[in-house]
């Protein structure tokens, strides 16, 4: 990285017309974490070109700073506007916007309904349904939630919804809509005013069935684990790392582990002596309603950024959220999030540098087992 910074300070040197370069140098310093930076320059080279030469690309680049600088409102409105005209990118998924019903922008909802659209994934929607109790404050006569099947049972019985419908099923009777991420947007989300994780609600034949299964378990130190996510994901490679990592700590006196993970378990841990202290217990969940409740009668989760993720960091466990070096813009620095304040964040310090996170997570760890003995 220094070496592309020499490179492409040259050139600004050699053509210091050139905005190319400018904003080649946003981009490196986008990729060193060094958000305020690359922002003060975006801020020169949109003064010196028209706004219709900033490629889509240098724009999408501007948001993802200014959010990963909780900067919320300026990246979001970006995002919004992208997502809105339907503006493609295959790194970042956007696609067109599909209201069935006028947009909601904000503005008072007294005598009128509305639907509120969790358009993106599982976790997306999970951090953004924080946003219910502020949205019921705004005075709607009811409010419907579009949620993927695996959601329904957890939010069927929040306080502020009325109803819970498919996202792409029949049209609720709602007055206007609203996508998920414009409510930060409208509501002027800051690093301060973030409100707290949404409340969640399992049913209690989930709490019931979760208890059944930590109930032999219950003199250990109980963890849930996941090391990777959906393989569909384009940057899964880089947030996730093989099971064997959790393997080796299977040595652990007196720890329980627990796959998080749906899908086929790897070989890795099929074949390995450690099995049974990584039990397989999410691929018989029915929905995450299953799988919320299971969280709660855990010691800790350790996760990769993922839907399990934000689903564990609404729960009352502690968390440890293990992230690739420069995380989504959720986890700002990697130090720490606004969005889950009791989440702890253990973050590789330089690309594929896992090493030192599972030496410290071994350590800790040992002491935590031990103490569940005494």
């Amino acid at each position: 990285m220094e070496k592309a910074f020499e490179l492409v300070k040259q050139a600004i040197e050699e053509e210091p017309d050139n905005q190319h370069h400018r904003l080649d140098l946003c981009r490196l310093h986008r990729y060193s974490g060094q958000y305020d930076q690359a922002l003060e320059i975006y801020q020169t080279v949109k003064q010196s070109i028209a706004p219709n030469l900033m490629a889509e690309t240098n724009r999408s680049n501007e948001s993802y700073c200014n959010l990963s600088a909780m900067n919320y409102v300026d990246g979001l409105q970006f995002l919004k506007e992208s997502w809105d005209r339907g503006t493609k990118s295959t790194a970042l998924g956007w696609h067109k916007r599909n209201y069935k019903l006028p947009a909601w922008t904000g503005d008072d909802l007294k005598g009128r309904s509305i639907l509120l659209t969790c358009e993106q994934g599982l976790g997306d929607g999970i951090i953004m349904l924080r946003y219910l109790p502020m949205l019921a404050k705004m005075n709607p006569t009811k409010i419907f939630v579009a949620l993927a099947k695996p959601l329904h049972r957890l939010f069927e019985g929040h306080p502020n919804v009325y109803a819970v419908v498919e996202r792409t099923g029949k049209q609720p009777p709602a007055d206007v809509e609203v996508c998920s991420f414009d409510l930060p947007l409208y509501f002027k989300a800051t690093s301060e005013t973030i409100p707290a994780p949404v409340a969640l609600n399992p049913p209690k034949s989930s709490e019931r069935r979760a208890q059944k299964i930590v109930a032999p378990y219950n003199d250990k130190f109980k963890v849930g684990v996941l090391w990777t996510g959906n393989p569909r994901f384009p940057e899964n490679h880089l947030r996730s790392f093989p099971v064997q990592r959790f393997l080796r700590l299977a040595d652990i006196p007196n720890l329980q582990m627990f796959s998080l993970y749906k899908g086929d378990m790897p070989p890795a841990l099929l074949k390995s002596p450690g099995k049974t202290q990584v039990l397989d217990v999410s691929n018989s969940d029915k929905d995450l309603s299953d799988s919320a409740a299971f969280m709660e009668e855990l010691d800790l989760i350790i996760t990769i950024d993922s839907a399990v993720a934000h689903l564990a960091g609404s729960t009352q466990t502690p968390v440890w959220c293990i992230l690739k070096h420069l995380p989504f813009w959720y986890y700002a620095d990697g130090k720490h999030t606004p969005w889950y304040p009791k989440m702890r964040l253990l973050t590789q310090e330089r690309p594929g540098g896992w090493n030192p996170i599972f030496d410290q997570v071994r350590t800790e760890l040992e002491t935590l087992a031990a103490a569940k003995t005494s």
